[in-house]
């Protein structure tokens, strides 16, 4: 799972890799809330910082019902 998230948000357009990173989360929620946020963003070699947006996207979820549903 890490690395895919990774090469998405590498391979991300110019200006769309917190919108990449948000999709990834959704899509990945049910396996993402089982990691702290702070070491997810280490595993995905993003900024620590990042880890708030990560907390949301996994509340959004939960929000949506849980599990990681597909968005698309």
């Amino acid at each position: 799972m890490f690395d895919d998230i990774k090469k998405a948000i590498q391979n991300a357009e110019k200006g769309k890799m917190m919108a990449t990173l948000h999709l990834e989360v959704l899509l990945n929620a049910a396996r993402v809330r089982d990691v702290p946020a702070k070491v997810f963003c280490e595993q995905i070699g993003v900024p620590q910082s990042y880890a708030t947006e990560v907390s949301k996207m996994v509340a959004v979820d939960d929000l949506m019902g849980g599990g990681g549903r597909r968005i698309i």
